[in-house]
């Protein structure tokens, strides 16, 4: 049987944004695309509010890794 690998990625800031790959790589590529996508929809939107809600710094990473990704 083969063995599910993979990575996947989100934005705890800002509901909806989440992706995956099959390397750190791919899925690096992938979430920047993803947020760059939402937040042209959010600014695209009649209101132009982008529903940010800064991160809860007091949750343990549970064997996650945080990245800041420039779009």
């Amino acid at each position: 049987m083969e063995e599910d690998t993979g990575y996947g990625a989100y934005v705890p800031s800002l509901p909806g944004v989440v992706s995956q790959g099959e390397t750190q790589a791919e899925v690096l590529d992938n979430i920047a695309e993803a947020l760059s996508a939402a937040l042209e929809s959010y600014l695209a939107s009649e209101d132009k509010t982008i529903p940010w809600t800064p991160p809860d710094e007091s949750t343990g990473n549970g064997g996650s890794f945080w990245l800041v990704v420039h779009v």
